[in-house]
């Protein structure tokens, strides 16, 4: 599959899931092109990576809607006078992570891989 058709395939997807952003495009292609680097790939990119794609941008547009901490694991304090929830944010939920390769996409992306000069 080309680049192009699946960053179709994946807009599609999203969109029948209910997911509407203005930046998606973007983020399937950015996406894309780093699990496209990572598993040293050529123009052939296998139909399978799909989901992985999908949820990866699913994630960044999440991250992008929320406050840019990421997701809230744990609460850390509770103070009860001014009435002040104070959560903890791990490194599994930071822009980093979600815009970047995390050892999760890493671990997910392993099957795709490719060995440089074995096409």
């Amino acid at each position: 599959m080309t680049k192009e058709r699946m960053i179709l395939y994946v807009k599609d997807n999203l969109m029948a899931m209910g997911v509407t952003d203005q930046n998606m495009e973007l983020f399937i292609s950015d996406a894309l092109t780093s699990a496209i680097t990572y598993c040293n790939l050529g123009n052939d990119i296998p139909e399978e990576m799909e989901p992985y794609l999908r949820r990866k941008v699913k994630n960044m547009i999440n991250y992008q809607s929320t406050d840019r901490k990421g997701t809230p694991s744990n609460i850390a304090s509770i103070k009860e006078g001014d009435g002040t929830i104070t959560f903890f944010y791990d490194a599994s939920n930071t822009e980093e992570t979600v815009f970047g390769l995390s050892d999760s996409d890493k671990k997910q992306l392993k099957a795709f891989r490719r060995l440089r000069g074995y096409a």
